[in-house]
């Protein structure tokens, strides 16, 4: 259900307050908070065995147990969710 809203853009709100954005991170500090997630990952996703791809490796809060492809595509939709309200907020504050 959480990939198909993703991947059709329906509006949905955060299942939690405190995956809300505060809006108290630099740019800096949120590029450094990226890098640290995405060496995490590697790091989580490295000694997984290949054989493995129908094993559920992470637990999503609202999804479930999800496999390292779903988690991937997941995130893939949910950063193209992102992208489309942060460019559709640059063009309300331009005009």
């Amino acid at each position: 259900m959480v990939m198909f809203v993703l991947a059709c853009h329906l509006p949905a709100k955060v299942p939690s307050p405190r995956y809300l954005p505060q809006g108290q991170s630099s740019l800096p500090d949120l590029r450094r908070d990226w890098g640290e997630m995405q060496q995490w990952l590697r790091s989580y996703v490295g000694p997984l065995d290949r054989g493995d791809s129908a094993k559920a490796v992470f637990g999503h809060p609202i999804a479930g147990p999800m496999t390292m492809q779903q988690v991937l595509d997941m995130g893939k939709l949910h950063l193209a969710t992102h992208t489309r309200q942060i460019r559709r907020l640059e063009v309300l504050t331009k005009h």
